[in-house]
């Protein structure tokens, strides 16, 4: 097996293990097992298993900004503008096609299903969940829903608080049809109701595109 290959296949095992056990329930022996190699021969590839952890949360981090930034509109100067007159349903596709993504490409899966195990029992991991599935959504649709109430297009309200609404159920459908043999078409339902529904909510009726 050539080195390139080794390595990779390396850090999709462990991947894998960390994603079941944690990253303290998996040794580098078990590692290395997994690969057919002995253990002195993973450090030819890796130094040591902290290694191959952080290079996963690195790898993978930019996998998912660049896969959010194809699915999605890419937060640049022009993303107000973009998004002021888009319509529900391509809003709504958005959002399933993104979701789709975390759920059934399988190392961006096993990712999050690592990271919900180690949060709880690693700093760094703890503050990179928060980032990527919590925080950064959270400021970005924050600051997008506030410029959207200054032209006019949503009513007065509390952007955070509109950012908490619209995101906080699109999480939770992620949970709800993980670990499932889902129907997509079922995803893409409940996806595009709650898109509506926020609509409903907050978008000024005569600035409503899909009438």
């Amino acid at each position: 097996m050539e080195e390139k290959n080794t390595k990779q296949v390396i850090f999709e095992n462990a991947l894998n293990l960390f994603a079941i056990h944690g990253y303290e329930g998996v040794s580098v022996a078990q590692i290395a097992d997994s690969v057919n190699i002995k253990a002195p021969s993973l450090y030819k590839h890796y130094k040591s298993k902290q290694e191959i952890f952080d290079t996963i949360l690195c790898e993978v981090s930019n996998k998912m900004s660049e896969a959010r930034n194809k699915l999605t509109i890419p937060a640049d100067s022009e993303m107000v503008d973009k998004y002021e007159n888009i319509d529900l349903n391509l809003l709504g596709k958005m959002c399933y096609d993104l979701l789709s993504f975390y759920l059934n490409d399988e190392v961006v899966s096993k990712f999050r299903k690592m990271l919900t195990i180690e949060r709880y029992h690693n700093t760094e991991a703890e503050k990179l969940f928060q980032k990527i599935f919590i925080d950064d959504v959270l400021e970005l649709e924050t600051n997008l829903f506030r410029e959207l109430i200054q032209r006019g297009h949503f009513i007065d309200s509390d952007p955070y608080i509109m950012a908490l609404n619209f995101y906080s159920p699109l999480f939770l459908l992620l949970y709800k049809f993980d670990n499932s043999d889902y129907k997509p078409e079922s995803l893409q339902y409940l996806t595009n109701q709650l898109v509506y529904s926020f609509s409903e909510r907050y978008i000024k009726k005569e600035k409503k595109t899909d009438d």
